[in-house]
């Protein structure tokens, strides 16, 4: 089964800025972030890089069911990155998830 952390890299690599701040709306939405921790993402670090980095690095350790939140929000919002992360069947309409994008609790 895939997980959020197997694919770090690449989403820290692969994820655009302006996604990254779509997807930390969501997750604020979600209350997986809180306001805090949004703000820094966005103000304490200097690239795309380094944002998508600290969003991951602070969602991963929250457990499987808000891992499993950013992944359907990455689904959901960039069919694309979803394909290249493993997270979908990549159509593009839709919220098609694989059997290997479900997290074990």
């Amino acid at each position: 089964m895939a997980s959020l952390k197997e694919k770090r890299k690449t989403f820290i690599i692969s994820v655009s800025e302006d996604m990254l701040y779509t997807l930390l709306d969501d997750l604020l939405s979600e209350e997986v972030v809180n306001q805090e921790e949004a703000e820094n993402v966005k103000k304490k670090n200097a690239t795309t890089k380094d944002k998508a980095r600290d969003l991951i690095d602070s969602v991963i350790p929250k457990g499987s069911c808000a891992s499993q939140k950013l992944i359907n929000y990455i689904c959901k919002r960039d069919s694309s990155l979803a394909y290249k992360l493993g997270f979908s069947s990549g159509k593009v309409q839709g919220f098609n998830l694989t059997p290997n994008s479900q997290l074990l609790p």
